[in-house]
């Protein structure tokens, strides 16, 4: 699920709970709203009805002897509305203060409280006169009659909102006969509502259940619950517009932020996220852009740094392994690298040839040219070996004038003929060129004895015939056996003459 996704389904979840949680609340406030209107309408027309009843017959046992309460309601209502509309009372109705008067149905006795528009409670405390419910217009037998004396304006035969029991001082039930001598409790009778007749309490009314809606009622609420649906819905379009509003905006700094940290995985360090909000996607936009940039600075510093320590690195490998003057390999090098080459020829029995040349009387070069021409006569002397010598043969620097060479898969005599080529291209290169009356020429001892067992064996080998050709009178090529060069190379020799 996306962020934009998640965000508007969050603000929808958030609206539904505070339009359910709206709507739970203003039902319950309402519905006790109406309960304590209802209450008050229904307590001041029956406190109306009972001291009519009561001062038309003097006594509530007066009154029983004659008719119920019930019966005396509806009749005096049917009178009150039949008031209030200017018509004449019809012949056979009586005047609530008649004394003759038709008896009713002595067992339909549930006193019924019909609707007024005046507003107020009309709860006392037991015992004592309601003067909040005169206060708040409670009705009495000088106040003009209300219209509809029966159910509700729009429904004047309908139930009546509450029901009451009536009882006397000591709590025993007046009406309705059917709970006739039962006994309220104590708790109960600090709810009624006390009812006075010149002055003196003559009953309590107790409201019975819960509120009776009229269909007025159900009609206001069903309109109360209509608006809240329309304010649902409503409510709900604009947070889903404000969540693909803000959705949208927060969705795209964070592709933006994705696609630069997907560059900056793949190595373009250098990104910039254009976000100006001042959000927290906005900080972390200028967090991410001040990253960026300091870690294309480090990686820069950094990668400059690793070429340096390559080169030094390299120049030191190079130091390690290379003789600084004439570039060959060193001493110690050579000697790691022959080791293993003599040790694979024993293992596979394969031909190697040892080979140490000298520069002859290098000492004198250096007194009688100075030690400039004698380091430039090395020089030459080993580019000189290296263009001789195959790229799989070793050639090094042993020390001094001093050279040494390892020849691979090599026999005697073609090692011999590569050092005796090597002799005469020293001898007959142009050492003028370097300084006049220069001239330079080498020996060579070569040995191929692998079964000597080991470098230094084999070294020494050739080291001795070295000796032998200086002992022969230099500028020669001396190998173990008495080799000598092939007729090819004592050709090549004579031709180059």
């Amino acid at each position: 699920m996306t962020i934009r996704a998640k965000f508007i389904l969050a603000l929808l979840v958030n609206i539904a709970i505070a339009i359910g949680t709206v709507g739970i609340v203003a039902n319950e406030l309402l519905m006790q709203r109406f309960d304590a209107i209802a209450l008050a309408r229904s307590a001041r027309n029956f406190r109306g009805d009972v001291a009519s009843y009561w001062l038309t017959y003097g006594s509530w046992e007066q009154g029983q002897k004659v008719e119920s309460l019930h019966h005396f309601i509806l009749r005096r209502g049917a009178l009150l509305a039949e008031s209030a509309a200017g018509s004449a009372p019809r012949p056979g109705i009586a005047s609530p203060r008649s004394a003759a008067v038709d008896k009713g149905d002595a067992a339909d006795a549930v006193a019924i409280a019909p609707w007024t528009d005046q507003p107020g409670t009309g709860i006392g405390p037991l015992g004592q006169p309601n003067h909040r419910l005169d206060q708040l217009g409670a009705m009495s037998l000088l106040d003009p009659p209300p219209p509809a004396r029966l159910g509700s304006p729009d429904d004047p035969h309908g139930t009546p909102p509450f029901v009451f029991v009536l009882f006397d001082h000591d709590g025993h039930v007046l009406n309705p006969p059917n709970q006739s001598g039962r006994i309220i409790p104590d708790a109960k009778r600090a709810r009624a509502i006390a009812i006075d007749v010149r002055g003196k309490i003559v009953a309590y009314a107790l409201p019975q259940g819960r509120l009776n809606l009229s269909g007025a009622d159900r009609s206001y609420i069903d309109a109360m619950w209509q608006s809240l649906a329309i304010g649902i819905a409503v409510a709900s379009a604009i947070g889903i517009a404000l969540g693909l509003f803000f959705g949208s905006r927060m969705s795209q700094a964070l592709r933006q932020l994705t696609a630069a940290v997907r560059n900056v995985r793949d190595g373009r360090l250098a990104q910039t996220v254009s976000i100006n909000s001042t959000d927290e996607v906005g900080v972390l936009a200028r967090a991410f852009n001040a990253m960026s940039e300091e870690l294309a600075v480090s990686h820069a510093k950094l990668k400059e740094q690793n070429r340096t320590i390559s080169e030094q690195a390299e120049r030191l490998r190079d130091l390690a392994t290379r003789d600084e003057l004439t570039r060959l390999y060193n001493r110690r090098y050579f000697d790691e690298a022959a080791e293993r080459l003599v040790a694979l020829a024993r293992r596979h029995a394969r031909p190697l040839a040892i080979a140490v040349g000298d520069v002859d009387h290098f000492k004198r070069i250096n007194d009688s040219f100075s030690h400039a021409v004698g380091d430039a006569v090395l020089r030459q002397v080993a580019r000189l070996m290296q263009d001789a010598v195959r790229s799989n043969d070793l050639v090094a620097r042993y020390g001094g004038e001093e050279f040494i060479f390892a020849l691979c898969e090599t026999e005697l005599a073609a090692a011999v003929d590569c050092c005796e080529r090597l002799r005469r291209t020293i001898e007959r290169f142009d050492w003028e060129t370097i300084h006049p009356g220069l001239a330079v020429t080498i020996c060579i001892g070569v040995s191929d004895d692998i079964g000597a067992g080991t470098l230094d064996r084999m070294v020494s080998a050739a080291d001795r015939q070295l000796y032998q050709a200086k002992a022969e009178g230099r500028n020669r090529v001396c190998p173990a056996n008495a080799v000598r060069p092939s007729a090819e190379v004592e050709a090549q020799a004579e031709a180059a003459l």
